[in-house]
């Protein structure tokens, strides 16, 4: 996901401005879960919208999944009985994490997906995406012409 995209994700903060107001009494909280923080990309992507729920009023909290399906459920549970207004999330597994969403719309509070998917059309309250194979493409394209096509090989480290 480029920042221009993630920057993106952050509009939809100012849509929850209203969630959840009528549920309960206190500040408004929001929840941000991502898959793992052993990733930098992760950890910005959760420290950044934290920091901008906080920015728009709300109390933000950071769950970390450690890419256990298990543990984001139970994350999950435990944002629903302490009253989450909304949640952000990255999550750990496009099927398995289907039922968590769920859990937390049928409670009344919207989930919106960061960065991955789930599949389910209609769980979550938005789901905004990265592309990572055209960002790779963009970034092969840049790198030959920037290197003018000398050199004899590339080598990409990571997922």
């Amino acid at each position: 996901m480029n920042i221009r995209n993630f920057i993106f994700i952050l509009f939809f903060i100012p849509i929850l401005s209203g969630c959840g107001s009528a549920r309960r009494e206190g500040p408004r909280k929001m929840a941000v879960v991502v898959s793992t923080l052993n990733n930098p990309w992760f950890v910005f992507l959760a420290e950044t919208a934290a920091a901008k729920a906080k920015l728009l009023g709300y109390e933000a909290r950071i769950f970390d999944s450690q890419n256990n399906t298990a543990l984001e459920r139970d994350h999950f549970e435990n944002i629903i009985v302490a009253g989450y207004d909304a949640i952000l999330f990255n999550s750990t597994d496009a099927d398995g994490s289907v039922a968590n969403v769920i859990q937390a719309k049928e409670a009344g509070i919207p989930v919106f997906c960061m960065d991955r998917e789930i599949n389910s059309l209609t769980a979550a309250t938005a789901q905004i995406l990265s592309d990572s194979y055209s960002g790779a493409v963009a970034l092969g394209r840049h790198f030959t012409r920037t290197l003018d096509r000398e050199g004899k090989y590339v080598e990409i480290l990571g997922l």
